[in-house]
């Protein structure tokens, strides 16, 4: 519990002192948010995923990358699975642009499917919404 309360209070910090953090605390939050990535509490992991959005340029969460692909992958809520889209797509990882076209090919909801493609149109220079759709398959 005294460990959930510091991650909170990290996360506080954050939000009134965004752009205020010293460059080399940026590593403890980036190890805050990964640990945050790894609870149990749903609350937790958004908070920690809207900060990763925010922050995308100055965290390194890598590490948690497949805590998030599992959100996005199992979660049954909706806007959760797309905060989680934008969290991986944010960390930027190579492993998760690759897998992005099979999971594409599997997604049933219209929205999800929409803003994967956009990703994946966004990642491919130079490509067709149309290439991206049937490379998709």
């Amino acid at each position: 519990m005294k460990k959930l309360f510091t991650i909170s209070l990290v996360f506080v910090f954050a939000f009134m002192f965004g752009n205020a953090i010293a460059s080399d605390d940026w590593n403890t939050f980036s190890d805050n948010l990964v640990q945050a990535l790894q609870s149990d509490n749903d609350g937790l992991k958004i908070s920690a995923m809207q900060l990763i959005i925010k922050h995308g340029d100055k965290v390194w969460v890598h590490d948690a990358t497949f805590q998030v692909y599992q959100i996005f992958k199992e979660h049954e809520n909706a806007r959760m699975r797309q905060l989680a889209l934008v969290t991986l797509h944010k960390i930027n990882s190579e492993w998760f642009l690759n897998e992005l076209p099979k999971d594409l090919a599997k997604e049933t909801s219209p929205a999800l499917r929409h803003q994967m493609m956009a990703i994946l149109y966004g990642e491919k220079e130079g490509a067709n919404q149309q290439q991206v759709f049937y490379a998709s398959r």
